[in-house]
């Protein structure tokens, strides 16, 4: 079994909250202005899918990181 070390640990934590940082401050802007609504309402209903997927891939890689200091 692996020695769990508070390092690894404090790194994933700040890569983590890094990422939501950039998640909220660049990518939610840019895509919410990526499509016009009133031309393509159905793009439009795509693209505000986007940050969801993109919210719940930085949760799988909170529970991963919880899930890594087990093994």
């Amino acid at each position: 079994m692996a020695k769990w070390t508070t390092d690894s640990f404090i790194t994933s934590v700040v890569m983590i909250s890094v990422g939501v940082v950039v998640f909220a401050m660049v990518a939610l802007p840019i895509i919410s202005g990526a499509v016009d609504a009133d031309k393509y309402p159905e793009l439009a209903a795509i693209v505000d899918v986007i940050p969801i997927f993109i919210a719940i891939g930085i949760l799988m890689a909170c529970v991963y990181m919880f899930i890594s200091r087990k093994a």
